[in-house]
């Protein structure tokens, strides 16, 4: 049996202990395909001189586009 990757909705990351702290770090999901599941989490610093997004244009144009093939 297969998993259809197209179908997801929502993605729950649970932490066994500790918490996450989003003023010091970043959670990244990415599409992974040497995983199992496909998708790989990464828990990187978030450095403060970094220059904030204000403009999320270009990045719904390419959802767009990705959700236009499913």
């Amino acid at each position: 049996m297969s998993f259809d990757y197209k179908k997801i909705a929502n993605i729950n990351i649970k932490l066994n202990s500790g918490f996450w702290n989003p003023e010091t770090h970043t959670i990244v999901l990415s599409h992974d395909p040497t995983q199992q599941s496909k998708f790989s989490v990464k828990i990187i610093p978030a450095y403060q001189d970094h220059i904030p997004i204000v403009n999320f244009t270009e990045a719904n144009n390419v959802l767009d586009k990705y959700r236009k093939k499913i």
